[in-house]
Formats: structure tokens, C-alpha cells, sequence
């Protein structure tokens, strides 16, 4: 089952000054308290023919899930032919983290919609996002608590980084109107991973568990140019006529580290 989501976002508004701010709180049960505040800004400007709209986001969620190191040389192999973990549980810790799957989120819009006739409306975007974490929101199905074991204090860190511009424009020839809509976003995720005790696992060979650091990155750019025709109905029942052109470039970069 799949589908597409469009997200719409208020546009500038020329005809009034605006401004807004908002606090959410919340808590984590096992975890702790949560924040999130957002602000807008609409300005007028032009005598009145266009308008600049900055949003701004930022959060904090607590994270609940806890990263255990154990102590050295103390990790347990595995167990009935190398088809069950050891018993993690009762190896000596050497560390302990609480809360590693915290969650930092800051965003940025700003948008801007200019009419210099009432025949043309140009719309440029700018939009900023970065999620950071200390850990992903996932644990060890064995012993299946609310902690993940690791022979190596190796932090699993992520990050994700999001850019996007846009630029429409649309005039109106009464009779149609012509639409043009450019886009480019990147996108850049880093996801720090300790391998070890899969490596070990891997190689079947339950003598000694060896250090093995993974980073992924992935970084990828997209280019959206379409341009769209629409002709203008009065009729319910005849709705309007579509043609348009699309261009899209795509490109992409994965990096794999592993120390």
C-alpha cells in the first residue's frame, strides 16, 4: 500500500503584518521532559505587493533507551552454535548511558511571494532542517530491554541534514495560465554504527570479538523543473485542461567508512 502526502504551507500574505509563536511540552515516560517551539513572521513590503514569511522551529525530545558498554574482554560469545546471543546480562558493565536516543531538531523556512503585476506572482522558497541524535530509537531484541550492549564504547550517532529552494512563477494569460516550478533539495545523513559483534558473528569464529566502526553518509541532490499549462473553465463539469512538461536531475552520493 503507498501513496504521496503533499504538504502545503500558508503562503505570504501582502495585505497584513502577522505574527505567532507557539511552546509545546511534553514528557517521556522513561525518558524525561520534551520541548518544542515554533515562531512566524509575515512582512508586508512593496506598497503592499509582496510579502516575506520566516518560520522557525526548534526541539528537544528526551530520549529513554540506554547504551551499555560492557566491560572488557567480558562480552559473552554466543551460545547453541552460534545461534543464540550470550547472556548479556550478566556481564560486568564498564559503562553506562542513559537517554542515548535523545533528539535535537532545528528548521528554517522563509519564503517570499512578489507581485509586480496582477497578471505575475513569483514565489522563491528557502527551507533549512538538522536532526541530530544520539542513538537510534532502537533496542536489542535479546535481552530485549530498553538498552543496547556493546563490547566497544563506540557512540551511534545520527544525524540528518536537509536543504531545499524553490522558485515559482505563474502568469495569467486570462485565458490560461503558464506555471513554472523549480526545486533543488540535498539531503545529507550520517549514521555512525559499531559492527563488532555482527563481524564476529559473521565469520563464525567465537574466539575473540574485534573492533569494527561503520560510518554511512549519504548525500543527494535533486533538480525538479516542470512547467504547466492550465486553461481556465467556468464549468463544474469541465474541469481545467492540464499540459505540462517535467525535467527532473538526480544525483546521489553514499560514503562508507569502516574503522
Amino acid at each position: 500500500m503507498g501513496g504521496t502526502i503533499k504538504l502545503v504551507p500558508n503562503a505570504p500574505d501582502p495585505a497584513a503584518f502577522e505574527a505567532s509563536a507557539e511552546l509545546n511540552p511534553s514528557y517521556n515516560d522513561g525518558g524525561g521532559f520534551n520541548r518544542g517551539e515554533n515562531a512566524m513572521i509575515n512582512l508586508p513590503f512593496g506598497a503592499g505587493g509582496a510579502a516575506l514569511r520566516i518560520v522557525g522551529s526548534e526541539s528537544h525530545q528526551s530520549g529513554w533507551l540506554d547504551r551499555v558498554v560492557i566491560a572488557d574482554g567480558q562480552f559473552p560469545f554466543e551460545t547453541n552454535n552460534l545461534t543464540q546471543r550470550g547472556n548479556v546480562l550478566a556481564a560486568p558493565d564498564a559503562a553506562r548511558y542513559s537517554g542515548v536516543n535523545d533528539t535535537e531538531l532545528k528548521a528554517v523556512r522563509a519564503s517570499v511571494l512578489w507581485k509586480p503585476t496582477d497578471q505575475l506572482s513569483i514565489s522563491p522558497l528557502l527551507m533549512y532542517q538538522r536532526m541530530q541524535q544520539g542513538g537510534l530509537d532502537q533496542i536489542d531484541s535479546n535481552p530485549a530491554t530498553n538498552a543496547h550492549y556493546q563490547p566497544f564504547d563506540s557512540p551511534e550517532s545520527f544525524s540528518d541534514r536537509i536543504t531545499l529552494g524553490s522558485l515559482n512563477v505563474q502568469y495569467d494569460f486570462n485565458a490560461f495560465q503558464l506555471t513554472s516550478a523549480t526545486s533543488r533539495w540535498v539531503r545529507d545523513a550520517t549514521l555512525n554504527q559499531d559492527g563488532s559483534e555482527e563481524f564476529q558473528w559473521s565469520l563464525s569464529t567465537p574466539a575473540a570479538i574485534l573492533p569494527y566502526y561503520v560510518s554511512q553518509g549519504g548525500l543527494g541532490p535533486t533538480s525538479p523543473t516542470p512547467v504547466r499549462r492550465t486553461i481556465q473553465s467556468d464549468e463544474r463539469r469541465n474541469p481545467p485542461d492540464l499540459v505540462g512538461q517535467y525535467g527532473l536531475q538526480l544525483a546521489g552520493r553514499i560514503l562508507l567508512q569502516q574503522i
